[in-house]
C-alpha cells in the first residue's frame, strides 16, 4: 500500500511538471492582421469625416494614400518576421522536450535514491490499526495520562508506576526522576532503590555512575542480601578496571545464593569473562561484600572498563553524536548524548549536549541537572565550581522542593558565609527526607553546625 501511495505522489508531482512543458505552443497572431483591422477603422473613419464635411476629397484622398502606404509597410515587416517566430517556437520546443526527458529520469531516480539513503525500505509495515492496538503505543499512551494525572495529584505509588512504565519503554532518564519523586514522598523501599539504580545505569549506557553507586548502596543498607545490587556493585568495579575487586564481590554473592537461583548463569559468565580478560584464576580471589561506607569510587580521567565493553560505548556514542547532528530537536537525544560524553569523561561535550537539550526545554530541570553533573567533574578539587552554583540555582528556581538543588545551593550558601540562607534551604531538605533516609544524620548535623 505504501508503495503505491509513493507511485501515486510520484505521478501527480510528474503531471504538474511535464504538463507546462509539453503543452502545444502557438505562434503569436501576425501582425498584419492587427494592422489591417486598425487601418480598415481608420479608412471607415475617414469615410465618415468626409460626409460630415470635416475633410474635403482632396485631404481625404491624401489620408487615405498615407494609411494605404502604411498598410504595405506593415505587410513587408510581418513577411520577415514570421520565419524567425517559426525558428523561435522549434527552438523552444526541442528545449522543453529536454526538460521533459530530464524531469522524467531524474525526479524518480533521486527520489528512490534519497529513499534509500535516508528511509529504511527493509522496515516491516506497520498499519494504523495494528500500531493503536500494540502494546507499546497503549503503555505509552496510559504513561502519559498518568504523568498527567501526577502533576496535578502527585503521588509516591503514582510515581512508582510511572517509573516502571518508562523503564519498560526504554526512557530511562524519566523513570529515574519519577522513581526519585516517589523516593522524596517517603516510597523508599529497597525494591525502588533497585529500581532507581538500574534506570540510571541503564540512562548511562549501562554504565554504574556516582548516583546509581548511592542508589544500590542504599538498597543493600535496606536488605543486606539484595543479589541485584550486589551484581551491580560488582559491575562498577569491573568497568573501573578493578576486575579483582568484580570478582570477589560476584564470587561473594554467587557463594550465598541458592542452586536453583536464575541469576547464577548470567553471574557465572560475568565472572568467567572478567576472569579471562584479566588472565586470572577466578578461584584465586576470596569472595568479599561490597562496601558500603566511605564515598562512591573515584572515576578516572578516562573510562578505565573492559576493552570490548569501552569500544562499544564509544561506537554506540559516536552514531548517536552523527545522529543528533541530523536531528537537533530531539530532547532525549541530547540528554543522552551528555550522559555518554559524561561516562567517557569528556566534559566539555557532555556540556555542549546539554546545553543542546536546555535549549529545547528551558523549563525542565533535568537537563539543568545534566549540565551541573558534568560542571562538578570539571571542577576537579573544586566540588563548587561557579558554574555548577549558578545552574543548581536556576534548577532550585524553577523546583524549589528539588533535592540536589536543596543542598549545593546552601553548602554554596555556607562557602559565601551566608549561614542563614543555608539553614533555610537544609531544613527545607530535612523536612523532605523519609524518617530512616541515612543522610539525615549527616545533615542534622551540618545544620547544628551552622548555629542559631
Amino acid at each position: 500500500m505504501i508503495w503505491l501511495v509513493f507511485a501515486v505522489i510520484l505521478v501527480a508531482v510528474l503531471a504538474l511538471l511535464l504538463v507546462p512543458l509539453l503543452r502545444p505552443q502557438t505562434a503569436a497572431t501576425a501582425r498584419l492582421g492587427y494592422d489591417v483591422a486598425v487601418y480598415k477603422d481608420q479608412l471607415a473613419e475617414v469615410a465618415r469625416d468626409c460626409e460630415r464635411g470635416l475633410l474635403s476629397e482632396e485631404q481625404a484622398a491624401g489620408v487615405r494614400a498615407e494609411i494605404q502606404r502604411r498598410l504595405l509597410a506593415a505587410a513587408e515587416t510581418d513577411a520577415q518576421e514570421i520565419p524567425a517566430d517559426a525558428r523561435r517556437l522549434e527552438t523552444g520546443r526541442r528545449l522543453r522536450l529536454v526538460a521533459g526527458m530530464l524531469v522524467l529520469t531524474v525526479v524518480p531516480l533521486g527520489t528512490l535514491l534519497i529513499y534509500g539513503l535516508l528511509g529504511s525500505p527493509d522496515l516491516p509495515g506497520q498499519p494504523y490499526a495494528a500500531r493503536l492496538n500494540s502494546p507499546q503505543f497503549q503503555l505509552t499512551a496510559m504513561a502519559d495520562r498518568l504523568a498527567r494525572h501526577l502533576h496535578s495529584q502527585p503521588d509516591a505509588r503514582g510515581y512508582v508506576a510511572l517509573g516502571t512504565s518508562y523503564g519498560k519503554l526504554g526512557r530511562w532518564e524519566e523513570a529515574a526522576t519519577a522513581f526519585r519523586k516517589a523516593i522524596s514522598m517517603g516510597a523508599g523501599d529497597v525494591d525502588i532503590q533497585i529500581a532507581l539504580g538500574q534506570a540510571l545505569a541503564m540512562a548511562n549506557q549501562g554504565t554504574v555512575d556516582a548516583d546509581s553507586h548511592a542508589a544500590f548502596v542504599q538498597a543493600l543498607r535496606l536488605d543486606p542480601h539484595n543479589p541485584q545490587a550486589r551484581f551491580y556493585l560488582g559491575l562498577e568495579q569491573a568497568q573501573l578496571g578493578k576486575v579483582r575487586e568484580a570478582i570477589a564481590i560476584w564470587r561473594d554473592l554467587q557463594r550465598d545464593s541458592p542452586p536453583d537461583a536464575p541469576w547464577l548463569g548470567v553471574l557465572k559468565s560475568q565472572i568467567d569473562g572478567a576472569a579471562k580478560e584479566a588472565k586470572l584464576d577466578p578461584s584465586t580471589v576470596p569472595p568479599q561484600a561490597p562496601a558500603l561506607d566511605g564515598p562512591p569510587p573515584a572515576r578516572p580521567s578516562a573510562p578505565a572498563m573492559l576493552g570490548p565493553q569501552a569500544a562499544m560505548i564509544r561506537q554506540m556514542v559516536d552514531k548517536l553524536a552523527a545522529r543528533m547532528a541530523q536531528t537537533p530537536d530531539d530532547f532525549d537525544g541530547w540528554m543522552r548524548l551528555s550522559r555518554s560524553y559524561r561516562v567517557l569523561n569528556e566534559l566539555d561535550k557532555a556540556k555542549t549536549a546539554a546545553a543542546k537539550a536546555i535549549a529545547l526545554r528551558p523549563k525542565d530541570t533535568a537537563p539543568l541537572l545534566m549540565l551541573a553533573e558534568a560542571q562538578q567533574a570539571a571542577g576537579g578539587e573544586n566540588a563548587l565550581p561557579d558554574d555548577f552554583v549558578r545552574t543548581m540555582t536556576r534548577v532550585l528556581e524553577l523546583d524549589p522542593g528539588n533535592q540536589q538543588a536543596l543542598y549545593y545551593v546552601g553548602a554554596a550558601k555556607v562557602k559565601a558565609g551566608d549561614k542563614a540562607g543555608a539553614k533555610v534551604l537544609w531544613e527545607k531538605l530535612l523536612r523532605q527526607l523519609p524518617a530512616d533516609a541515612p543522610q539525615r544524620a549527616d545533615l542534622s548535623w551540618r545544620i547544628e553546625a551552622l548555629g542559631k
